[in-house]
């Protein structure tokens, strides 16, 4: 099981099926209105017909290519973004409706957001350093520039503290090292090494403080996840296999079309997922970004929208480039980060018990910025992630049948699933069991 800072990753997934049939009892599911693609469909109507005139065929698309398509300019992004320090706390969210709370998530839901936010952006900075794009006294400021003032929380404040004051005493000495004493120093990246290690002391603080444990079992949760995850799949598989089957100069528009179609975000979320791991979509990155975008800035909630984040963020940086020392705006990432986990708020607060909105919510803030110096030996972390969420993409089509016959043998064998998170047992068709 993969971990996300000190939050395991775990797919929540639904009982479902795109337009009609049985659906997943009450507590999992919004089933808010469809975000409408229609200005979208005309578009790429639009570039396709313009394409044909030029007698570049449905085929062809124009502009520069890199790993991941045609290259667009990521919505948002201004040239030099992915290259500042995180100096304020403009990224802090003020959630007085929460306090004194009853559901412990919610409680501490405006300390943990900042303080994992906080973390994050304090690596990134500490990442600019390790690789000669800031300097030690660039960051020194930028943490003077944070402080511990915004959280609420007395014990995580002053723990934050202690946390900070070491920091800048490790980046001053560090800074002081003569050029031949840091080229004695074993660690490639100079003291990032020690600072990392400052940073977990710091993420054990935030998890003993404002962290909500909404599980009663690991196991149990994320087998649930998993077996409903398949199931996420195969809700709009008629609609995917319509796009699969279309010619490459329609593909874009037959998905929008089947994205319009739609009855609930919560298929349009699906669908999406869907579209967004295959290799058919390999060269749509520019549609791609743009559902992607609609979904989450519409503030509606799905169990999965974590999951949407993580594809945009990841497709987004794929546009920007997959070297360390490539512009990674994670400021860009953390605004749409933050609406979507306020989405998720909105639905605990509905629905206190809902163990797969918390989830949500705490791998939204738990997850850390996309890194320089992550798990990819030879660039940023941009492409792992594509490998981890969207693996079909780099799978050949016998591979991936392969891997789907042995998950649902896996999953379907006994014929019964229990959900955790709604202390309920179903079976193979979503009926809940006696």
């Amino acid at each position: 099981m993969k971990k996300i800072g000190f939050f395991s990753i775990v797919t929540a997934m639904v009982l479902a099926s795109c337009g009609g049939g049985t659906r997943q009892p009450d507590g999992v599911f919004n089933y808010e209105t469809p975000v409408d693609f229609s200005d979208l469909i005309s578009a790429v109507e639009k570039e396709r017909m313009e394409q044909m005139k030029k007698g570049e065929g449905g085929d062809s698309e124009s502009g520069d290519e890199d790993e991941g398509g045609v290259w667009v300019e990521p919505e948002g992004w201004t040239e030099g973004m992915g290259y500042e320090l995180f100096e304020d706390t403009s990224f802090v969210v003020r959630l007085p409706q929460y306090e004194g709370s009853e559901q412990p998530f919610l409680k501490n839901a405006e300390d943990f957001y900042n303080s994992c936010t906080m973390a994050h952006n304090l690596q990134s900075n500490l990442e600019m350093v390790a690789r000669e794009l800031a300097t030690e006294e660039d960051v020194v400021k930028s943490v003077q520039g944070i402080g511990a003032d915004f959280l609420r929380n007395a014990e995580l404040k002053k723990q934050t503290q202690v946390f900070e004051d070491s920091l800048v005493v490790a980046l001053q000495q560090d800074a002081e090292m003569s050029e031949e004493e840091r080229e004695e120093q074993e660690e490639p990246y100079g003291g990032y090494g020690h600072y990392v290690e400052l940073l977990g002391d710091l993420w054990g603080d935030i998890e003993e403080l404002v962290a909500y444990k909404f599980y009663r079992s690991e196991e149990a949760f994320v087998d649930s996840l998993d077996s409903l995850g398949v199931r996420m799949e195969k809700m709009t598989e008629k609609q995917f296999v319509a796009y699969k089957n279309s010619s490459a100069d329609m593909r874009v528009k037959v998905m929008l079309e089947q994205m319009n179609a739609c009855e609930t975000f919560d298929e349009q979320c699906s669908l999406f997922l869907n579209w967004a791991n295959c290799k058919e979509s390999m060269d749509e990155g520019e549609w791609l970004l743009k559902v992607a975008a609609r979904l989450m800035k519409s503030g509606k909630y799905n169990p999965l929208l974590y999951h949407v984040w993580l594809d945009w963020r990841c497709l987004t940086q794929g546009m920007l480039g997959s070297s360390r020392d490539s512009e990674i705006p994670n400021q860009l990432y953390n605004e749409m980060r933050r609406v979507c986990y306020l989405a998720c708020l909105k639905r605990i607060e509905a629905f206190p018990h809902d163990a797969l909105a918390m989830n949500c919510a705490a791998v939204l803030a738990g997850r850390a910025n996309l890194l320089r110096l992550g798990s990819y030996m030879f660039g940023n972390d941009g492409i792992m992630e594509q490998a981890e969420f969207m693996p079909k993409r780099f799978q050949d089509e016998e591979d991936e049948n392969e891997n789907e016959e042995a998950e649902e043998e896996e999953l379907y064998d006994s014929g019964e699933h229990y959900i955790d998170s709604l202390d309920i047992w179903v079976d193979d068709d979503g009926n809940v069991l006696e």
